[in-house]
């Protein structure tokens, strides 16, 4: 049988409740990178720190490397292809925790389901590590809007998510240290979301759905 991990997505180190999300003035004076430097492309690797209460996984690390990204006919992408694979895991299986997912949902989809099959290619209209462009362009525009985050365990049905304020977000960007233009969120439930500010890639930085799990990204790398 194959078995289902909970990872969501691949990134940072574990924020507490009070530090997921700082105004800009907190991270100092590292350099602005703005976000159009961080276009989704294949080769770009994202890596997670994640604490995950769960299944009782604890703590580990995530890298996902993103293989493929399939455009429409405005060149914003409508899939991505990415492999991911988990460090630090202990579930007593001693196998190796990995695999591939195909999103298809970039474009308009409406949940974030981070279930994942190890050693199994995975297609889903669920957009795992990101907002769908839908869903952000409507964030920015209206400061609203509906995004089912837990299919799996609380068995969201579409959560009212709201933009609290811009915020930059410092991270290591092909190793040196950056500051990316993010947006702070929160869901009717208490979750806490930071998420890139761009529509074209609105990658999920940090995020908090309480007893559940929290991440957050600890490095990106991009084509050189």
């Amino acid at each position: 049988m194959a078995e289902r991990v909970r990872g969501l997505g691949a990134w940072a180190a574990v924020l507490s409740a009070s530090a997921l999300c700082l105004p800009a003035s907190a991270w100092g004076e590292s350099a602005v990178l703005h976000h159009r430097g961080l276009a989704l492309e294949a080769g770009q690797v994202v890596r997670y720190a994640v604490d995950q209460e769960h299944g009782g996984l604890g703590r580990y690390e995530a890298r996902i490397q993103i293989e493929a990204v399939e455009r429409g006919v405005d060149a914003s992408p409508e899939s991505a292809r990415f492999r991911w694979e988990l460090e630090g895991v202990s579930d007593g299986s001693g196998r190796r925790q990995e695999g591939s997912v195909e999103v298809e949902g970039l474009a308009s989809g409406r949940s974030l389901n981070a279930w994942w099959v190890a050693g199994r290619a995975s297609k889903t209209q669920d957009t795992q590590l990101w907002l769908s462009a839908a869903a952000c362009e409507e964030l920015l525009r209206t400061g609203e809007t509906r995004y089912a985050l837990d299919v799996q365990v609380r068995r969201d049905r579409g959560l009212r998510l709201t933009r609290v304020g811009e915020v930059s977000y410092r991270v290591r960007v092909n190793g040196a240290e950056a500051s990316l233009r993010a947006v702070e969120v929160r869901s009717e439930l208490g979750d806490r979301l930071v998420v890139l500010r761009s529509c074209e890639q609105a990658l999920i930085l940090a995020l908090e759905l309480p007893e559940i799990v929290s991440m957050r990204v600890e490095s990106l790398e991009t084509p050189r």
